[in-house]
């Protein structure tokens, strides 16, 4: 075997073991090929070689069910998240609109009071002007 296709199985191996494993591709077999169809030692070397660095990116159906496990689990993750978020927010609204609640109940009944004692003050007053006036 020539060395530059040694050199490049041994590069491409390096990145199948990042990568997944593609499927088995025979180097040998493929140049022999190349060669038959009349293309030259070195370029069916550089075609296979080329062909191997191509191969060595592709993603495998075993990286995309990992990817797809992996997003579907950051999801959920996520998912929780936003659904406690939202139960927060729904807690401190709820706590809010009770508050602002009891703030309005109270500031009613202090008008109340309020208009309560005038109205008493003015029906002294009235019940005084009319005493007064009607004595004369």
């Amino acid at each position: 075997m020539d060395s530059n296709v040694q050199k490049s199985d041994h590069a491409s191996g390096a990145r199948k073991r990042v990568a997944s494993h593609p499927p088995a591709f025979d180097t040998i077999k493929v140049v022999q090929h190349l060669k038959d169809a009349g293309f030259g030692e070195k370029q069916a070397m550089t075609m296979v070689e080329t062909l191997r660095d191509a191969q060595s990116e592709l993603a495998t159906k075993a990286d995309l069910e990992r990817t797809e496990v992996a997003l579907r689990s950051d999801m959920e993750k996520m998912e929780a998240g936003i659904r406690g978020d939202m139960e927060k927010m729904e807690f401190n609204l709820r706590a809010d609109t009770m508050a602002l609640r009891n703030e309005m109940n109270d500031r009613f009944a202090t008008l109340y009071w309020r208009l309560l004692i005038g109205a008493s003050v003015m029906t002294g007053i009235l019940g005084s002007l009319i005493t007064l006036t009607g004595a004369r």
